[in-house]
């Protein structure tokens, strides 16, 4: 199908979009061209809530916010969510707060800040993260505590993080290193596409029947997220998908696919006759 719902969004604009950094905004740290003055100048004109909603969490929350402000985004122009955010959050039940964690120092102390004991050397579980300090010895730790009968926790399910320069092991990689030496199933995670994650941004963000899509490089967390959550979803195609992945033609496939994240907020704030093709899987 061609044709664009995304087009006609000038004069009902998403009143919040949450995007995906790694591959959406960014490429190893550097932005894609024209994408970080669209989104300052489309939240200043249009008051636009733009929430980066990334399962990066190779370092805490604050951090990753100063890096993307280092990068020319500006401090008022956007909010961070991350699987680290729905931890610290005092609503977060069911999980034990003894762990391990396999995270780096930052990320480490980031969740001792936020009530988890970190230290004790008979944790109820083991929480995998990010690490992009992780080493053999670490490795062992977590899985001698699971041979014992911790529970496996995971911040994320994705498998490989792009670079500039190729794929590099991601959080889920190590979680199913971890599940395939200790015969251990996880037992929660926390970022896209978890019921965790769909609650905690919704209570935040949404309210009041608002309008809000979700833009991102990976069917299988941030289309997914999308679906949880009930509302629009757009695909893009500057990280991890390709325009022939066969999880286009699936139930799980996303509203709309765009090259990139600027070529759908030039559409969506841009009048019907200018704005730019795209592919659209609504129903028209």
């Amino acid at each position: 199908m061609s044709g664009s719902r995304v087009s006609d969004t000038r004069a009902k604009a998403y009143e919040v979009i949450f995007f995906d950094l790694d591959g959406t905004l960014h490429l190893s740290g550097e932005p894609f061209p024209g994408l970080v003055d669209f989104i300052n100048e489309t939240a200043g004109v249009y008051g636009t809530t733009f929430v980066a909603v990334t399962n990066n969490t190779s370092m805490p929350p604050a951090q990753y916010q100063k890096k993307l402000i280092k990068m020319g985004l500006r401090h008022d122009a956007f909010q961070l969510c991350s699987p680290l955010s729905v931890l610290a959050a005092a609503s977060v039940e069911d999980i034990s707060r003894n762990i391990f964690a396999l995270a780096t120092q930052d990320v480490t102390a980031f969740l001792t800040e936020h009530g988890y004991e970190t230290s004790n050397k008979r944790p109820d579980a083991v929480l995998a993260t990010f690490d992009v300090e992780v080493d053999y010895a670490k490795l062992t730790a977590a899985c001698n505590h699971l041979t014992a009968g911790a529970k496996l926790y995971s911040t994320h399910v994705d498998i490989r993080c792009p670079t500039a320069s190729g794929f590099i092991p991601d959080c889920g990689a190590l979680t199913h290193l971890l599940e395939s030496v200790t015969s251990t199933k996880t037992d929660k995670d926390f970022g896209k596409p978890s019921d965790q994650m769909a609650t905690y941004l919704r209570q935040k963000y949404l309210g009041a029947d608002k309008r809000a899509v979700i833009v991102g490089d990976r069917l299988y967390t941030d289309i997914a997220l999308g679906h949880a959550m009930g509302i629009d979803s757009v695909l893009v195609l500057s990280g991890e998908a390709r325009s022939d992945d066969p999880g286009l033609e699936a139930d799980s496939r996303p509203t709309f696919v765009h090259e990139s994240f600027l070529t759908f907020l030039k559409a969506a704030y841009t009048p019907k006759e200018s704005a730019p093709s795209v592919r659209s899987y609504a129903a028209v």
